[in-house]
């Protein structure tokens, strides 16, 4: 086992330190950090890298945390990761914590309310590895029993993103369906209270409690969550390709169990779920003076991101809903809809459900329409990277 994956071939450790002393010197050339984290599966040990005869394949990306109390460093990530496109044999997602936004436990650097125990917070101070630094880690840490169900949600639905976005490039789902399925048993433990950082002791908790599961998700889904976790945790060569028609059916199945066990609503269609999910996942931006006002903080700071981006948001398409949504939940409201409505893998296209999803985008995209399902994803994976 080595320091940084399962993998115990010692040319895999060294080559990931050779790529984070790149990361590290090219950060520390623009900007000069508090902090920087080694995050992710990386930092956990846990990265999924396929070794072969010629050499190795990385498959996980390097997700490194850079902490400092500027807001300059913000435009300091970009630059950066800009530098960096390229450079390695995988990407290098970089991103920018206040050191306060750690220590009080915020779900964004510009949320001021009460602590949120989210799963990014809770991995971030449990399962990384300081590379360059000082900051104590150990300070507010969060009792993983304590993270909602809604983080569930949300995770099982960037996770449904992921898999959209590699349908619309053309790399591969063999990895993110398995992210996809581990997303589905981790959500259920979540919703347990035996969530953990790492994806090994989450395999081996699945286990002990499926039990309790497998009335609703069927005997089958232990199998394909095993599956999963062998993509993720010892990757063959070729394993990022590997996968089959009937894989990515199981999978949707899956993801459908798992929300309406997640919402509460048994039995409920795949529409009913994309509904619900608009609203079950929580402002994440508060202005910690009044609950009243964060919706309307949250469209405002997600405004300004999407402006700075050069996006445009038409306010009049976000669907009418008591209290109002923000951008964030429309779009987890149109995620599942065009996740099962994309004719993924053989699949033939569900149009009532793009055709939901597409009334779910007149936000960002007025033209969209179920007859135009490529233009309608590129548009909400634009949004989804911009805003997430």
């Amino acid at each position: 086992m080595g320091r940084y994956t399962l993998q115990e071939d010692p040319r895999v450790d060294q080559a990931v330190a050779e790529h984070l002393a790149i990361i590290q010197a090219e950060v520390l050339r623009r900007c000069k950090p508090q902090a920087l984290l080694l995050a992710g599966s990386f930092g956990r040990g846990e990265g999924s890298v396929a070794v072969n005869g010629t050499g190795l394949n990385f498959l996980s990306d390097y997700e490194i945390c850079l902490i400092s109390p500027s807001p300059a460093a913000r435009l300091a990530v970009d630059r950066i990761q800009r530098t960096l496109a390229g450079r390695l044999p995988t990407t290098v997602s970089l991103f920018w914590n206040t050191p306060a936004r750690i220590r009080n436990n915020r779900s964004r650097n510009l949320s001021f309310g009460p602590p949120r125990a989210t799963i990014g917070m809770y991995e971030l101070k449990a399962g990384s590895q300081l590379l360059y630094g000082d900051f104590d880690l150990t300070v507010s840490q969060i009792n993983p029993a304590s993270i909602p169900p809604s983080e569930g949600v949300r995770l099982v639905l960037n996770r449904m993103m992921e898999v959209i976005d590699a349908w619309q490039t053309g790399t591969g789902l063999g990895m993110p369906l398995a992210k996809l399925s581990l997303a589905c048993g981790d959500a259920l433990l979540l919703m347990a209270g035996f969530y953990h950082y790492s994806y090994s002791r989450r395999l081996l908790r699945f286990d002990a409690t499926f039990s309790h599961f497998e009335p609703q998700l069927g005997p089958e889904f232990l199998t394909l969550y095993h599956r999963a976790a062998a993509r993720k945790l010892n990757p063959q060569p070729g394993a990022a390709a590997d996968f089959t028609p009937a894989e990515v059916g199981a999978v949707a199945l899956a993801c459908q169990r798992t929300l309406a066990i997640l919402l509460d609503k048994l039995g409920a269609s795949p529409a009913q779920l994309a509904l619900r999910c608009a609203t079950a996942v929580p402002i994440l931006y508060c202005t910690g003076i009044c609950p009243g006002l964060d919706p309307l903080y949250e469209r405002l700071i997600l405004a300004l991101r999407a402006r700075r981006a050069g996006q445009v948001i038409y306010w009049r398409g976000l669907p009418h809903r008591r209290p109002p949504l923000s951008p964030f939940q429309a779009l987890y409201g149109a995620i599942p809809a065009l996740f099962w409505g994309l004719p993924l893998a053989d699949r033939p296209a569900e149009l009532p459900l793009l055709k939901q999803a597409a009334d779910w985008s007149g936000w960002i995209l007025p033209t969209a329409a179920a007859e135009r399902p490529a233009e309608m994803t590129a548009a909400l994976l634009q949004i989804w990277h911009i805003l997430g």
